[in-house]
């Protein structure tokens, strides 16, 4: 009798092997560089522009945007770096990054046997970015600001892959940069233009 469930159980587990064996975790999204190239650079008559980093992400809930796999601070400081150039000899300039922050809402979701049925949106992700485009003279002269400030939301539901939510993130950022990018053109052509070059 011994032997017979020795040989029962051997292809058992070895079904069980296969079936765990066949599971393997999705490979990442491979996400592609936000690099602005197709867009003109904006010339500043400025000897220098520094990109100043003022937002400290703390790293904790409701702040996610740690989390991202391209974060709005990062992805916010490269555009500055693409987006101005100096082409001026005396003058400074300055990007200053205020604000590039995302937060995680809970929203309700039904409960019971009726919300093991459903699949619904359970978190709201709000991200804002907020910059500051100055240029300063060294010794007392004109200076001249603008500034640009950008919102948006999405929503993600239950039971969202971690892939998905990394793709959710992404496509947040990119579209947060697009509406970043239009506003803080036009506002430094509105109250900057004897800036530019």
């Amino acid at each position: 009798m011994r032997a017979i469930k020795t040989v029962i159980m051997v292809p058992v587990l070895a079904l069980l092997l296969a079936a765990t064996g066949c599971e393997t975790p999705a490979p990442e999204p491979v996400f592609p560089d936000l690099t602005f190239a197709h867009l003109t650079p904006i010339g500043l008559d400025v000897s220098t522009i520094e990109v100043i980093e003022n937002y400290v992400s703390p790293m904790r809930a409701p702040n996610v945007e740690h989390e991202f796999p391209v974060s709005p601070g990062k992805a916010t400081l490269y555009w500055a770096k693409r987006r101005f150039r100096a082409t001026g000899s005396v003058r400074r300039g300055q990007v200053i990054i205020q604000d590039a922050s995302v937060t995680a809402t809970p929203l309700n979701v039904k409960k019971g046997v009726t919300g093991l049925f459903s699949n619904e949106q359970s978190v709201r992700y709000d991200a804002r970015i907020q910059v500051r485009i100055e240029v300063t003279s060294p010794v007392g002269g004109r200076s001249s600001f603008a500034t640009a400030t950008v919102k948006r939301s999405r929503t993600a539901a239950e039971e969202i892959s971690l892939n998905e939510r990394h793709q959710l993130f992404f496509d947040l950022v990119s579209a947060l940069l697009e509406d970043l990018d239009a506003a803080a053109v036009k506002n430094v052509r509105q109250h900057m233009s004897q800036d530019l070059r």
